[in-house]
């Protein structure tokens, strides 16, 4: 959704949403949102950096079963409550939903960046127009200037200097009475505040209807595509199912198979008290705890054929009994790894490789902190890394126990210098499989060497667990813990300002 067309859909928002009350959130595919406004419809972002969109459908597109856990982090978040300013950063495309009193102030929706949860507007709200000369002498004047989108800039430069000018001056005013939908081929192709003449479009005099004409057909393209992929994942599944099942019986049937070799060995070992050419149905033997035991045989093969034969079938079955292992390994590992790609979830913070301009936009919330956490606020000291996320330190041995015993969940993480005293140092994550990114983990680690006995070594060795896997141990000292499983270990540089750097009042 182009900048200047974005600003239209937030100016018609506001009059559709203020005051409503959101219900419920739902993420029908990845990085597609829809929030529940009751009576107002459903809000619903696409997030995406170049194709990106949000309009107000009357009607709710299909969710799979199982929300993800930060669906259901942000239903607790919001659930109940009101919307009651909305401001609109339009040339970042971003719109900040002031919400009624409860944890974080604004639901921030980002063309770019998906949806969350902020305590204060962290853009400048004024917009600054550079003269069209301008424009037309600087091809990436979009990066300074947003609104100045290429397509922007491709129509001015197309049209005659009296024509450019009037639109350029409507555009800045926000005089636009019209809304185009272009379309090529039954295929919609974008949304914007003037008309492309080497393209079919539709006009509306609006653009929130302009917006779910573009919008509702993409969202269900992409909520079918989740749905045949899950489809076609439990497919796989009933597939790798029953391959499973047929891997056990013929692992119950190599096992009798390989049994049989204790058969065989009896006969060896009583094969000099009998006639091996002799052909019997049955044959008497002693067994190692000098019992006498009856075999049934095979009366068409002579007794010492009979014990070659079972010999044979017991290394088949060996051998049979490796691969049967071996496939039933490959087969559990492709279900689990169908199992997990198949999960349906919000764009979670996907950090890998995203572009300088990406960390520069990013938003880190700001720090709020729970009730129990404000009980504990004199005996912990509190960061924000730079990736948003709290950390928390204590000060002192009984701190450190406190932190542990009712400032933590078991989803977050634990660091602690390895092989020696030092402090508890707490990351929080705010549900079980949020990401957290290296750089935070990093910082998390070199605030645990700074407080332990490697401060003054310049780099630091420290370990990091889930606080699951940390235990307290009666008549253990205060602060004094087990760790079942580490999580990681750290070789961080210390850096002395990094404290500073990161410490929140």
């Amino acid at each position: 959704m182009e900048a200047n067309f974005f600003r239209f859909v937030a100016g018609e928002l506001e009059q559709k949403i203020c005051g409503e009350r959101i219900e419920k959130i739902f993420s029908p595919a990845p990085d597609v949102w829809t929030i529940d406004l009751g009576r107002a419809g459903y809000l619903i972002l696409r997030s995406s950096r170049k194709g990106g969109f949000l309009f107000l459908s009357p009607d709710k597109p299909e969710n799979p079963l199982n929300p993800s856990a930060k669906v259901m982090w942000l239903r607790k978040q919001l659930k109940n409550r009101r919307i009651l300013k909305l401001k609109s950063i339009w040339v970042k495309r971003r719109l900040y939903l002031e919400l009624s009193p409860g944890p974080f102030k604004y639901l921030l929706l980002d063309l770019c960046q998906g949806l969350n949860l902020v305590q204060d507007v962290l853009d400048d709200e004024q917009v600054f127009w550079p003269l069209l000369e301008e424009i037309f002498s600087h091809k990436d004047i979009w990066k300074r200037y947003p609104q100045i989108s290429p397509p922007l800039r491709k129509i001015l430069a197309r049209l005659d200097p009296e024509e450019s000018k009037k639109l350029y001056a409507r555009i800045r005013s926000g005089q636009v009475n019209e809304f185009y939908l272009h379309h090529r081929d039954g295929q919609n192709l974008n949304l914007l505040c003037w008309r492309v003449k080497e393209t079919s479009a539709l006009s509306f005099s609006s653009a929130l209807e302009a917006s779910y004409v573009f919008g509702f057909p993409r969202v269900m393209e992409l909520v079918n595509q989740v749905f045949e992929k899950q489809k076609e994942n439990q497919n796989k599944i009933k597939k790798i199912t029953r391959s499973l099942q047929r891997l056990d019986q013929d692992y119950l049937r190599l096992k009798n198979m390989v049994a049989e070799k204790q058969k065989a060995l009896l006969i060896q070992a009583n094969l000099y008290r009998l006639n091996p050419r002799d052909r019997e149905k049955q044959v008497s033997v002693i067994d190692m705890e000098g019992k006498r035991i009856v075999l049934s045989l095979n009366p068409v093969l002579s007794i010492k054929e009979n014990m070659e034969k079972l010999f044979a079938r017991a290394a088949k079955g060996e051998r049979g009994l490796k691969f049967i292992i071996q496939r039933r390994q490959q087969l559990l590992q492709e279900l689990e790894e169908i199992r997990k790609n198949g999960k349906i979830g919000g764009p979670e913070d996907r950090k890998i490789g995203e572009s300088e301009e990406q960390k520069e936009t990013r938003h880190i919330p700001a720090v709020v902190l729970s009730k129990k956490l404000q009980k504990l606020a004199t005996e912990v000291c509190v960061y924000r890394s730079s990736d948003g996320f709290i950390i928390l330190r204590g000060k002192n041995k009984k701190a450190n126990h406190k932190l542990l015993s009712s400032g933590a969940s078991s989803f977050d993480l634990w660091f602690h210098a390895q092989d020696g005293p030092g402090a508890h140092i707490i990351l929080k994550r705010n549900y079980k499989d949020q990401e957290v990114p290296e750089t935070s983990m990093r910082e998390a680690a070199a605030l645990a060497g700074l407080f332990s006995y490697q401060k003054d070594a310049g780099q630091a060795k420290v370990m990091c667990a889930l606080v699951k896997d940390v235990r307290k141990v009666k008549g253990f000292d205060l602060g004094q813990v087990v760790v079942d499983k580490v999580f990681k270990t750290f070789f961080v540089t210390l850096e002395p300002d990094l404290e500073d750097r990161l410490r929140v009042g």
